[in-house]
């Protein structure tokens, strides 16, 4: 009997947590920029052979209008290998040239393979302030992340381009990447940026 009523309240607790961590994700502010910064840091995601896929185009588009806005000198497009195949970085540099963003003002990371590794390589340079531009639903770990590791970092929501279906799973999946972000140490630091 005691068995099984402590497995209830296990299942009770690990359901309000994720319930907790699903409504946070849903109501994920867009925006924490306030002032200039050093960097504008673009968050990889979905590249094909074609280049960047719909969402990732769209954090481009905004990373690129905040260069043009004026709120920081340089972009870092920081992303890995979509499917294995694709760099996400060199697809995000064509998205934001196109864009009008100058070339020397652009830096690549190819190690940001994931969220942990672009902080990580923001933790490394070592910056005054630094803007992380994303999708809505992924800004909540970018800013657990920083604050994990230590650096100074406003995020921006780029607009939203996927359906709702789309949205909703991408948040599910959110909800347990939190969560094992939050019971994960980060690891080594990532090698150094080039620019483009």
């Amino acid at each position: 009997m005691k068995v099984g009523m402590a497995r209830f309240y296990l299942i009770g607790v690990l359901a309000v947590g994720a319930t907790l961590t699903w409504l946070r994700v849903l109501r994920a502010h867009g925006d924490t920029l306030r002032e200039r910064t050093d960097l504008i840091v673009v968050l990889g995601c979905e590249a094909y052979a074609f280049g960047a896929g719909t969402e990732l185009r769209a954090r481009c588009a905004h990373g690129a209008a905040l260069f043009h806005a004026g709120l920081a000198p340089r972009v870092l497009a920081s992303g890995g290998l979509s499917g294995g195949r694709f760099a996400e970085p060199e697809a995000m540099r064509a998205e934001l040239v196109g864009h009008g963003v100058p070339p020397e003002a652009i830096e690549l990371d190819p190690s940001g393979a994931s969220t942990r590794r672009t902080i990580a390589t923001l933790r490394r340079l070592d910056l005054d302030s630094a803007v992380a531009v994303s999708s809505r639903y992924h800004l909540p770990r970018i800013a657990a992340e920083a604050r994990r590791q230590g650096v100074p970092l406003a995020t921006s929501a780029a607009p939203a381009v996927n359906s709702r279906a789309r949205y909703l799973r991408q948040t599910a999946r959110e909800v347990a990447a939190l969560w094992w972000y939050a019971i994960t140490p980060p690891r080594a630091r990532p090698p150094r940026p080039r620019p483009s």
